[in-house]
């Protein structure tokens, strides 16, 4: 294990009793839980504040620069909490933009907070006029990719989003095998999904429809979508099924510690006792518990065709 604070390592002067870090497909910032015996006081002394950089790794696995969000001292113990998402990244704007395209406004956003934008598999689409409302800029960003059938990740200084049917559809870096001592859960609620979307603003209409999902569920938001073309308006109903439809099929199980996946990765699953559920997986979050030996990973089956 190596432990970073502000670009120095502690490691050698700290005494870890907790490290949990989790890292997520979409929607979130990845998270450090770290937990210091501090009987001593030394971490009084060394004054750490809302905002430090911190970072973590141990072989495979390493967070990248984190940003300290909460500190808790109690009873001769040190909790410290850590995003990878700036603390900049909390503050609520409201702006329209004109004329922009969606790479301008990804980097603009990341270089607003200090992030370097990456895309991996997206259409550099233009959108005619767009509107920012009272919400935090990640949570702008990720309804923008939410449209674009796209994901938002940061990792280390990194404000990366990517397509997500691409991504699925990449080969598998990895089989992991369950056997039958395996603990593991498994959930399928592809009676919930819906075989259609329709988007219907002004005179532009986009219908979207899945040919192997129930035809007698079309889902219609409850808010209308802004677009400016029935082409994208058409482009928004594909990706607005997607994302409900998405998780129609999850699942979740613990190993000893796989410090090599991190959510995002594209695995082949394997499991003895119930081999229907096998095949191909989206690792949606992970969670490695570095004192314990143990990793919990969470999974969505990818969807076909969109």
């Amino acid at each position: 294990m190596k432990l970073f604070y502000e670009g120095v390592e502690i490691t050698p002067r700290v005494s870890i009793n907790r490290c949990v870090t989790e890292t997520f497909a979409e929607n979130r910032a990845d998270r450090l839980f770290i937990r210091f015996n501090d009987a001593a006081g030394l971490w009084d002394k060394w004054s750490p504040k809302r905002g430090d950089k911190i970072q973590f790794n141990d072989e495979a696995a390493d967070t990248g620069a984190m940003f300290v969000r909460e500190i808790k001292p109690e009873n001769g113990l040190l909790t410290i909490i850590a995003s990878s998402a700036p603390l900049s990244c909390d503050t609520v704007n409201s702006r329209t933009w004109e004329g922009i395209r969606l790479f301008k406004l990804c980097t603009d956003i990341a270089e607003r907070h200090g992030l370097t934008f990456k895309p991996y598999g997206l259409t550099d689409q233009i959108y005619s006029y767009i509107q920012q409302e009272n919400m935090t800029d990640l949570e702008f960003l990720n309804r923008r990719c939410q449209l674009e059938g796209a994901a938002l990740v940061i990792y280390d200084g990194n404000l990366v989003v990517y397509d997500e049917h691409a991504r699925e559809e990449g080969l598998a870096s990895g089989q992991i095998r369950l056997g039958v001592d395996a603990v593991f859960e498994f959930n399928d609620r592809s009676a919930e999904a819906f075989g259609s979307v329709e988007i219907i603003n002004g005179r532009y209409r986009g219908q979207f429809t899945d040919p192997n999902g129930p035809q007698d569920r079309v889902l219609r938001p409850a808010h209308p979508i802004e677009c400016s073309s029935n082409t994208e308006a058409l482009r928004f109903a594909r990706s607005l099924l997607r994302a409900a439809n998405k998780n129609a099929v999850t699942g979740s199980f613990r190993r000893p510690l796989e410090r090599q996946y991190a959510a995002g990765s594209v695995l082949e699953l394997v499991t003895e006792k119930a081999p229907s559920w096998g095949g191909k997986i989206f690792v949606t979050r992970t969670r490695h518990d570095f004192l314990t030996g143990e990793t919990k990973i969470f999974f969505r089956k990818p969807l076909e065709g969109y």
